[in-house]
């Protein structure tokens, strides 16, 4: 395996790592539709998939996906953040 696509996938573990357990069920869950036909194996520490003999648009797929997590993560963070300057803003009045 060449070191781009080695580094491509060590991103998409890591990406996954991070992610909850609501969102590894939604990755799992397109992993699994019918049209895939994508193996993958769970145990007591999770699911386990094999990105080396996917199929390119499957690691597509898979990266849009986690493109969408890390954009919508950003979007709560910034609106946490926002919460919070309004909640110092205007209810720690002393």
């Amino acid at each position: 395996m060449d070191f781009q696509k080695q580094q491509r996938f060590n991103n998409i573990k890591r990406d996954i790592e991070l992610m909850n357990a609501e969102q590894h069920m939604t990755l799992i869950e397109m992993l699994k539709n019918e049209d895939n036909n994508i193996e993958y194996s769970n145990n007591n520490n999770g699911s386990s998939i094999n990105l080396n003999n996917m199929p390119e648009n499957i690691i597509e797929c898979m990266e849009m996906f986690i493109k969408c997590i890390k954009e919508q993560n950003d979007f709560i963070n910034r609106d946490e953040l926002k919460k919070e300057e309004l909640q110092k803003l205007y209810f720690n009045c002393k």
